[in-house]
């Protein structure tokens, strides 16, 4: 018996319609290939149902039985679509998870992830007593690396160090990207320093084999600070800022390549460190800095032709402070260009008032050091440029110092730059010579005035043979390249009479004089003013 359509046939149709439209929209977003192909084979099975309804003639005349058979396989579609919609949702957010807390490049925890794992097993080693090692590793002179083959040649040796530290822990230790070349390892409760050193000696077995990029071979090194846990430790940041400064320590302080345990002098030197950093900066405001002065001697003619301007800081609460104390921190900072901006325009104003004071002393200059980041400062040229315009008058009355080794980063420039100084009317001192890795291929293309022997060549020539022949030869070399010679460090006169047999041009040091301050550096010269015009007046009288 044949009836028209009837309420239960509407329900059926609808829901096959709507698990057919589920599934196609579950096929859009669903990301598994399983859940897919099971979710396009419901759809099929919702399909066929709709077949039996339909009346092949196009009538919707159905069997009265055929909706109420039909229902149990309806609601068995209806389910499974439900189901794998849930299934859908949870490895969604699960695998947002992943995302959130493991590095997309090495699959490894990051940062969050290893911060929350150090949180859990920092309160652990509280409640049990027991210790842990936290260890910091980062690689040395990673720029470089990216420099030359590219982003992809870095991702691809970080990928390739994340793999060989998984071999060096154990399965129970963590292994985390902290962020750009730095990784952090998390050693099991109960380890201690010696399981951190073996640790240690394990990667640095895996960093002597080559990485590969491309078609070229690619050796890294890493510098490694290491933490044995203290239950005194309050916060994960605390260990990890500890294990921080024990990797810097071991970058800066011993140039990378090896490992340096924390301890709590360490945190003392940087809160130190910072301190002074900010007092640098009141002391450039508030003008606590000096300059003392400390005279070159003419081995021909025995009278003053130079003075060197030295920094001192004067501190408010630590007193004078000598340059070994504050200017490596400087340089670090970058507060050495505006000090050394200073320093110049100081002794530029310094010499010009000794250019109106003794009028007759025709080669008297000052003498200012410049620092390597002052040396590839952008505007260098300009600065020195307007200090000599607004304060000295007379060409040749300002000598630069640089040290040999920062003429070796970039050759061409530096060449480029010194000709410039020179085109301002300074004159160019290469100091320290000897102790830095110059090139004798490039220097007789540097445009310079003198070479400044450096002191410990000069104070162990009493007690040591070996050092005078280096002197002699650094004589030799200045003379065939034609230009002139400075002894630093001459103390005694022992020292001063075998230089000045050896044909040295000027000489500096404490047997002439320590550094002094303007006022004393003035009476030297009014004193050898006041020499040379009794000399002129016993000639003239003669």
């Amino acid at each position: 018996m044949r009836v028209r359509v009837t309420l239960v046939t509407y329900a059926s149709l609808f829901v096959l319609l709507a698990t057919v439209g589920w599934s196609i929209a579950l096929l859009v977003r669903l990301r598994d290939a399983r859940l897919r192909a099971l979710t396009g084979l419901l759809a099929a099975v919702a399909l066929s149902r709709v077949a039996v309804l339909v009346d092949p003639r196009g009538s919707w005349a159905v069997d009265v039985s055929v909706p109420i058979e039909e229902l149990p396989a309806l609601g068995i579609s209806m389910l499974a679509v439900l189901v794998l919609a849930l299934l859908d949702q949870t490895l969604s957010r699960a695998t947002g998870k992943v995302r959130i807390i493991h590095d997309p490049l090495t699959g490894l925890p990051n940062r969050i992830h290893f911060m929350d794992l150090l949180d859990r097993v920092r309160q652990r080693a509280r409640r049990q007593a027991k210790v842990f090692v936290v260890m910091l590793l980062d690689l040395d002179r990673f720029h470089r690396l990216n420099a030359s083959h590219g982003r992809s040649g870095g991702d691809h040796l970080l990928l390739s160090l994340a793999q060989r530290l998984l071999r060096c822990v154990r399965p129970e230790d963590t292994v985390a990207r902290i962020g750009g070349d730095e990784f952090g390892i998390l050693l099991s409760l109960g380890r201690g320093g010696q399981d951190a050193i073996r640790v240690v000696e394990r990667i640095e077995m895996q960093l002597r084999e080559p990485f590969r990029i491309g078609d070229q071979n690619v050796f890294a090194t890493a510098s490694i600070g290491v933490v044995v846990s203290e239950t005194s430790y309050d916060s994960s940041e605390e260990l990890l800022r500890d294990g921080e400064t024990a990797m810097r320590r071991a970058k800066v302080s011993r140039g990378g390549n090896t490992y340096e345990f924390f301890d709590p002098a360490m945190h003392q030197r940087v809160v130190s460190k910072l301190q002074l950093e900010a007092d640098m900066c009141s002391g450039l405001q508030d003008n606590q800095f000096r300059l003392v002065f400390q005279p070159l001697v003419s081995f021909a003619t025995g009278r003053i032709t130079s003075f060197e301007a030295l920094v001192r800081w004067e501190h408010p609460v630590r007193g004078m402070m000598s340059p070994a104390q504050f200017i490596p921190i400087a340089e670090e900072t970058g507060l050495i260009v505006p000090l050394g901006d200073w320093v110049f325009r100081e002794a530029c104003r310094q010499g010009a008032a000794w250019q109106r004071a003794f009028p007759r002393e025709s080669g008297l200059s000052v003498s200012v050091n410049l620092s390597a980041r002052q040396f590839q400062h952008p505007h260098l040229v300009e600065n020195i440029g307007n200090a000599l315009i607004s304060a000295l008058e007379r060409t040749g009355s300002v000598t630069l110092e640089i040290t040999e080794s920062m003429l070796m980063h970039d050759i061409e420039s530096c060449i480029h730059v010194l000709e410039q100084l020179r085109g301002l009317g300074a004159k160019i001192h290469i100091d320290d010579f000897g102790t830095g890795y110059s090139s004798l291929s490039y220097l007789h293309r540097i445009p310079f005035d003198a070479l400044k022997i450096d002191r410990s060549f000069i104070s162990g020539a009493d007690s040591t043979e070996s050092s005078r022949p280096i002197v002699r030869t650094i004589m030799r070399l200045a003379d065939d390249l034609g230009v002139e010679v400075v002894a630093e460090g001459v103390e005694t006169t022992e020292q001063a009479e075998w230089l000045k047999s050896l044909d040295c041009d000027y000489a500096q040091g404490y047997f002439y004089s320590k550094p002094v301050d303007a006022d004393a550096a003035t009476r030297m010269l009014e004193t050898q003013a006041e020499a040379n015009g009794n000399a002129m007046e016993w000639r003239a009288a003669g």
